[in-house]
């Protein structure tokens, strides 16, 4: 039975245990974890499928533009969404962005559809030839970006909606889906920035393009506040705040974005979100473990905003993706906590 991936054992890795002992305590505990959710998931799945249901096909649904909130939760999301349209709670087919992609691109030809995504795990989960084109935000590390004083710069939801709305016209007779990265951490705001601002006065790090230079004599480093808060540095109302916080953010750039688009048109999110809630037995309290089920994690939003005029989609054969740079596809991945 193979508990973790291979990936995870490489040489930089290695050295990172090598210079950071304490990293071992946190890998036993991710094995233990792993272990669990390999041997007691199956009791878990069978519990939340036969209240919620086993998910939805995202694909097969009539849509126009799917615009996706990466780790959005139906609860936050009914709560502060001002958007006009018709709101239904839905459960997705994961809990982490991976599965997401496994579950609903990949095995498929969408032809008529294109891809454009803020999400790197496209790049190391979705299958070549799924989609006509895949258009990617996250293509260029820290050093290449315009503006590297501004942090997680091409996560950050202005850049993924000035990256579509630079595409929509070249691609008239296709569906869209439109992957925004934000309410996941890195959270953005003047209160996520206070905060990292508090912590890292106290000697705790954070991945960025701008603080990376200052790392090296932290104590702590984290990808973000997620981590921080999984480790008891900030509290889980701050916490919760803070996302809440980004889920609005978020929204003000779909706002803009469905102004751009012609067709209906879906918002919804890929899975939820743990925010130090009360876990189950297997569950962790904290982001979005795969093979998670839990309400949090699953429910997710489907708001359909109706159009007096539908596309006319036609399928072409796909254009050729480029891939990103496997140093590059770490760095994003790193910024977005999947590391700590």
């Amino acid at each position: 039975m193979m508990i973790s991936k291979p990936q995870r054992y490489t040489l930089a890795n290695l050295k990172r245990v090598y210079e950071n002992p304490e990293l071992i305590e946190k890998e036993v505990s991710y094995l233990s974890q792993s272990t669990k959710q390999l041997l007691h998931g199956s009791i878990e799945k069978k519990l939340f499928e036969s209240k919620y249901g086993s998910g939805i096909e995202v694909t097969e649904r009539d849509w126009d533009n799917l615009i996706i909130l990466d780790a959005c939760r139906y609860d936050v999301f009914e709560s502060v969404n001002w958007l006009d349209g018709t709101l239904e709670k839905v459960v997705s087919q994961a809990s982490h962005s991976s599965e997401f992609i496994d579950a609903n691109f990949n095995g498929k030809q969408l032809h008529d559809s294109v891809y454009i995504s803020a999400n790197p795990h496209a790049d190391k989960t979705l299958q070549d030839g799924v989609f006509h084109q895949v258009i990617k935000t996250y293509n260029q590390s820290g050093a290449d970006l315009e503006t590297p004083e501004l942090e997680y710069e091409c996560l950050h939801p202005e850049y993924i909606y000035k990256t579509a709305t630079n595409h929509i016209s070249d691609f008239p007779d296709k569906r869209l889906i439109i992957h925004f990265m934000t309410p996941h951490a890195p959270y953005f705001g003047d209160k996520a920035d206070r905060l990292r601002d508090k912590l890292r006065k106290k000697n705790i790090g954070f991945y960025s393009q701008k603080h990376m230079q200052n790392i090296d004599n932290s104590e702590k480093v984290f990808s973000d506040l997620l981590g921080a808060a999984q480790q008891g540095y900030i509290s889980d109302s701050d916490l919760y705040d803070c996302y809440v916080d980004n889920v609005e953010f978020v929204l003000r750039y779909v706002s803009r974005l469905i102004k751009n688009v012609e067709g209906k048109t879906i918002i919804t999110g890929d899975h939820g979100e743990l925010l130090g809630d009360p876990s189950t037995l297997f569950s962790p309290k904290y982001k979005h473990p795969s093979n998670g089920y839990t309400p949090e994690l699953r429910n997710v939003p489907w708001l359909e905003i109706n159009s007096d005029e539908r596309k006319h989609i036609v399928s072409e054969e796909p254009k050729p993706a480029k891939k990103t740079s496997t140093e590059t596809v770490e760095e994003q991945l790193r910024a977005l906590g999947y590391t700590d």
